[in-house]
């Protein structure tokens, strides 16, 4: 059953629905709905008061398409359905399952699984709050909702029953039949799902693969002519290199500058801590120079880097004219990228 004398009472969140609102939908179908549904109207009209910020549009349309590609499923089904209205009938519910189930791209293989587990709990919860506003105006006896020779009590009462009863059919069926569905499927994808864990052999051959990368670039760039094809293998092979070896650090480690080298320190030999270690460790951390780089929280984290690594940097650091890298960017890994003639600040140094 309608809802009487709704569309008629626009007023300006009305105006605002329409302007703002339904504009920004695109399908047509969606739109011509959303203009002629008094329900519909009423559904935006309330989420624009209950909804704040700068997504609130945004929210308001995706509320509107959710209950309207239900809506439209079901009229698929039942072409007498008029009004959003009159899907909020107990005898309507079958139909409100097979509009979710077509929405959330049910499978035809074995269970019946959804291409999309985590849909019903989304689109089922969205429809059913969009039948508690035409209860709530038709509990307070609105105005808007007809006058009283036009929505007579007994009819009043009807829409009030047809309303609760497929609120209580909602509360009894959906999640045993759908929204479980969706929630036990989703539970085994996490269950079955292999996380990918490269093994000790995997890395290690990745070591090795990018060590020797870097070994032949600065054998090939110190031994012949200044090439910018090498130039740019040797800087991206070192930069994954200190990647690999400094994995746990948290910071952008492609973002180390210039003055970070300039900046770098052994260890103090003749420290009571460095006297302290073992012999074998003593050389193994002497064969390192720490850096000090910008962390993703603005703060300063150590970075290892072998001293062999080191004259490569500052081999780089030598070719950044022939390389064509400005005195403007001052990133240890840099590139040359141009724009329309222009360097880019976004691409001015190699992100692996």
């Amino acid at each position: 059953m309608l809802i009487t004398k709704l569309q008629d009472r626009v007023d300006m969140d009305n105006n605002y629905l329409k302007c703002n609102i339904i504009l920004g939908l695109l399908k047509k179908n969606i739109r011509e709905l959303c203009t002629s549904d008094a329900t519909l109207i009423l559904n935006g009209n309330s989420k624009r008061a209950l909804l704040w910020g700068e997504k609130r549009d945004k929210a308001i349309r995706q509320s509107l398409r959710i209950v309207c590609n239900i809506f439209l499923k079901m009229k698929d089904l039942q072409p007498t359905l008029t009004s959003l209205s009159d899907a909020y009938e107990p005898v309507q519910y079958d139909l409100f399952e097979a509009g979710i189930r077509d929405m959330c791209g049910e499978s035809k293989g074995e269970g019946n699984e959804f291409r999309a587990p985590s849909a019903p709990h989304q689109y089922g919860p969205e429809f059913k709050g969009a039948s508690d506003l035409p209860l709530t105006h038709l509990l307070k006896k609105m105005d808007f909702l007809g006058d009283p020779e036009e929505l007579a009590e007994t009819e009043r009462q009807i829409q009030i029953q047809n309303v609760k009863g497929w609120q209580e059919v909602y509360s009894r069926e959906f999640d045993r039949h759908v929204a479980s569905l969706g929630r036990k499927q989703a539970e085994r994808r996490t269950a079955y799902t292999k996380s990918v864990v490269p093994t000790l052999e995997d890395v290690q051959a990745l070591i090795n693969f990018v060590h020797n990368c870097a070994q032949e670039c600065a054998k090939k760039i110190s031994a012949n002519q200044f090439q910018k094809q090498v130039h740019d293998e040797l800087t991206q092979a070192l930069l994954l290199k200190v990647l690999i070896f400094n994995r746990k650090i948290v910071g952008e480690m492609d973002k180390i500058e210039v003055v970070d080298r300039l900046n770098a320190q052994e260890v103090q030999k003749d420290s009571a801590e460095f006297h302290a270690l073992s012999v074998s460790d003593q050389k193994f951390a002497s064969s390192f120079t720490r850096l000090s780089i910008l962390s993703k929280t603005k703060k300063r984290v150590p970075l290892l880097v072998s001293k062999t690594d080191v004259i490569i940097i500052n081999k780089l650091i030598e070719m950044r004219c022939q390389a064509d890298i400005p005195e403007s960017n001052q990133f240890l890994f840099a590139k040359k990228h141009r724009v329309h003639g222009q360097m880019s600040d976004m691409e001015n140094t190699w992100i692996l």
